[in-house]
């Protein structure tokens, strides 16, 4: 580069800087390399960093996609060497809220926990090889997999200064920045066959024996190397979810070739073992994969799903009025659950009877239904509840005779017993939620309005995110609605979840291992799981949120799920997720209005999310605890600080007279970060096994009959105070399956619930169903600090357990607890 316009470097001189400088920069002099001392890695980080700094400028200060020099897929922009060009991941989101890029760059730290997708270690013989050598060898093999290859550490020994310096291994910490296309390929193509120089550097470079020929469908004949890929069973985006290991193999395959002795292991893959190896010993799921590996077998259920839909959408005029479409509204569908159902013997799955051993409770997995509009639905609710349980019953019986499929009909919903699994079916009828939210409403006004919420692309091109801000009067008490919330709403959130994970294959993992996260730290009666998934989102979507284009593992997703819940200021602003980077500037402006005029209305409730389908409400996380929010803002940073330790302890392993004395990774324990401490609790409710466990696990028939005995009599009693449990006449005449298993039985987030409208006014209860040790069986009681304080004036509203004392009011330990047992 000439800084001067009227200096001219001779091509032999350009020639002389060009083959003794991997960097040439020449001063006004042309004498001066001024960097002479900067490698080519470090001139294309640099070069990596600006890009990615210019696109999350522009992509807050326009909120309108990247500038036309990087393209949204990271190809080579129009002009520019191929030698010189960095690809830059696409940024998912198209423009945030904050526009906070300044901090994004200048004040946010970068650590290597939460910027790199993976971190290789390597051992290599200083005797033989360099640093250098290893990174150019990772570099050539890697290819366009990576977008950066960073040389992050090396391990010196030490030794004493009357010593000779030791001679041997040396640790190489590299870290890789993954393509978010390219990293999951499965062959790396070579020259042409009939090129007989190229094939042989080629060879040299992956070795004969791995070097295969092969016709592709374009005529081409090729030299190209193939990679191992086993599919995940029943997943249906084709196994991607592991394909990490493909990176793996290569490292693996190229420091054997070319550097003998050497080694290598993956700090993620460390991470990954030590943290399911600690949480297994607390942690149950129904899934004995979930221990192993954070791979999910939701592929197989969405298949059970899709075969069951076409049974019911076949009934046709077998029923009063056919069915329109069978929509999922478990985050089964979208491959974020983390411990989905598996199989049970009595529900179809198994010849002849079952084995004697199997589990005696079923989570039923929720679908809507819904049905074709017709104008005969009455305009009375009790008469339309009655109609809709007419319909249960009506497509239970067709179910039965035209298909052989066992289910329960009850008044709210109906339980179908399919392959093994217990799928829970809504009707929804628009009609009954208008008549609800609007009692006063003629049926000319519901007509248009069933006909109108069905939001549909616009002539002039809008997108869907614009339908949420044109029928906000209508939607606006639709949304208070708890049935309009847990069918519609929830189910239009799943589709966006599922889209977003098939676009990107960590964000299922990622969601997963949050959910674990939040269970584990008993935080799941009032974080719910569609605001994790929200949160996880945004760390995919929201670029001048987390500072780092989206990722590409799991848990270094997880680990940037983390940072935002603890280093975002939630008090100043909402959280956007632009999922389809459809938002506009003028959308942004309204939605930090909707959010100031909220925040002064009522407290907040300390995490305001808005996205496409509700912009203004936040309805996933309105109702959470500012107290519980804030433990888990807490909670997110010591996890963080614990991760960052032991990622620091991999990254420089202590070498030489004190290794002794620092504790080697395998000696950290990661269960605290998922695993909850009694000590910030007032009190405890300790549990029974027996009732916390749900009898999940596989039990033998003759150990069962005892605790089934127990959890029966709960059950019962739930039976009998639910209208929803009501059985009709006849209706199970010859079908045991409904007296046998306990379907959706939660004995303890039942009772926190109770807990929860008895004593919410006073107190918080934390529980986490998944614990099954015997020790860590327990509900956490967090009592406001004004709960036991004495009251010199008597309020009828507070007045809960309270007695009257010298000259005040104090609230009854005893009484309390009593009421609690």
């Amino acid at each position: 580069a000439d800084q001067a316009h009227d200096l001219k470097l001779s091509t032999e001189l350009c020639q002389s800087y060009l083959s003794s400088f991997p960097v040439v920069f020449v001063d006004t002099s042309g004498r001066c390399n001024l960097t002479g001392r900067v490698s080519r890695a470090a001139f294309l980080e640099v070069l990596y960093e600006a890009r990615l700094s210019l696109a999350l400028l522009e992509s807050a200060s326009l909120s309108h996609g990247l500038s036309s020099s990087i393209s949204a897929s990271g190809a080579k922009p129009a002009g520019a060497p191929e030698e010189e060009f960095v690809a830059v991941p696409p940024l998912l989101n198209r423009g945030s809220v904050h526009d906070d890029a300044f901090a994004a760059l200048f004040l946010t730290s970068h650590s290597p926990l939460l910027k790199y997708d993976a971190i290789v270690n390597i051992d290599y013989n200083t005797k033989l090889h360099t640093a250098a050598e290893v990174m150019a060898l990772l570099a050539r093999g890697l290819g366009k997999r990576v977008n950066l290859l960073r040389e992050l550490s090396t391990s010196s020994p030490n030794w004493k200064l009357g010593e000779s310096p030791p001679h041997g291994n040396t640790q190489l910490s590299v870290g890789l920045l993954l393509h978010p296309v390219f990293y999951k390929t499965l062959v790396d193509k070579g020259p042409p066959s009939n090129n007989v120089e190229q094939v042989r550097v080629f060879s040299e470079l992956w070795g004969s024996e791995k070097v295969t020929v092969r016709r592709f469908k374009d005529g081409r004949i090729i030299s190209c190397v193939v990679w191992d890929a086993p599919l995940n069973s029943g997943e249906v985006v084709g196994g991607m979810e592991g394909r990490h290991h493909i990176v793996m193999d290569i490292v693996g395959h190229l420091l054997r070739l070319h550097f003998p002795g050497s080694k290598s292991s993956w700090a993620m893959t460390q991470l990954e073992g030590d943290i399911l190896h600690d949480v297994d010993q607390y942690v149950t799921t129904y899934h004995n994969a979930m221990t192993k590996s954070l791979v999910s077998p939701c592929g197989l259920i969405n298949e059970h799903w899709s075969a069951l839909s076409k049974l019911l959408l076949s009934l046709g005029e077998n029923i009063p009025l056919a069915i329109k479409s069978i929509d999922n509204l478990s985050s089964i569908f979208s491959f974020t659950h983390p411990s989905p159902p598996v199989p049970h013997q009595l529900l179809g799955i198994s010849n002849g009877k079952p084995s004697g051993r199997y589990p005696l409770h079923v989570d039923p997995i929720p679908l809507m239904i819904q049905l074709y509009p017709s104008s005969a639905w009455p305009m009375d609710l009790e008469a339309m509840a009655n109609v809709k349980t007419a319909f249960y019953l009506a497509i239970s019986k067709a179910m039965r005779l035209l298909h052989n499929v066992v289910s329960h009909a009850t008044p709210d919903c109906l339980d179908i017993y399919f392959r093994g699994y217990v799928f829970r079916c809504h009707l929804y009828i628009p009609r009954e939620v208008f008549l609800i939210t609007q009692p006063n409403i003629d049926e000319d006004t519901l007509l248009e309005l069933e006909t109108n919420m069905s939001p549909q692309p616009t002539s002039d091109g809008q997108n869907l995110a614009d339908a949420p801000f044109r029928n906000q009067e209508t939607r606006a008490p639709l949304l208070n609605h708890p049935v309009y919330v847990k069918l519609v709403m929830k189910n239009r959130l799943v589709a966006l979840v599922r889209a977003l994970h098939l676009r990107a294959p960590a964000f299922g993992p990622t969601v997963r291992l949050a959910r674990l996260w939040v269970d584990g730290q008993m935080l799941s009666s009032y974080i719910s799981e569609e605001a994790v998934s929200l949160l996880v989102a945004a760390v995919f979507v929201n670029p001048t949120v987390t500072s780092y284009v989206y990722p590409t593992h799991h848990l270094s997703a997880f680990f940037r799920f983390l940072n935002l819940v603890a280093n975002f200021d939630w008090s100043l602003g909402p959280l956007v997720v632009d999922f389809n980077g459809s938002f506009l500037p003028s959308h942004f402006s309204l939605i930090r209005t909707k959010f100031d005029q909220a925040t002064k209305k009522s407290v907040p409730s300390g995490c305001y999310i808005a996205y496409e389908d509700d912009p203004f409400h936040s309805i996933w996380t309105k109702n959470i605890h500012p107290v519980a929010f804030q433990r888990m803002v807490l909670l997110a940073r010591t996890a963080l600080g614990v991760a960052e330790k032991y990622y620091g302890q991999l990254l420089s392993p202590p070498v030489g007279v004190n290794a002794q004395s620092v504790p080697t990774p395998s000696a950290w324990n990661f269960a605290p970060i998922f695993i909850p401490s009694s000590k910030p609790f007032n009190s405890l409710i300790n549990l029974k096994p027996v009732v916390a466990l749900r009898l999940t696990h596989p039990r033998p028939l003759s150990e069962s009959n005892a605790l089934l005995k127990n959890q029966r009599s709960l059950f019962e009693r739930k039976r009998a105070k639910s209208a929803s449990l009501i059985q009709f006449k006849n209706h199970d005449a010859g079908n045991p399956i409904a007296n046998t298993l306990l379907v959706d039985f939660h004995p303890v987030r039942d009772f926190v619930s109770m807990l929860q409208t008895r004593f919410g006014h006073i107190a918080l209860f934390f529980y986490n169903e998944q614990l099954h040790n015997s020790k860590k069986c327990f509900i956490g009681v967090l009592c406001a600090p004004s709960t036991f304080a004495p009251q010199s004036k008597f309020n009828l509203r507070s007045a809960l357990h309270l007695k009257p004392g010298d000259s005040n009011f104090v609230r009854s330990r005893d009484g309390m607890i009593a009421e609690i047992q």
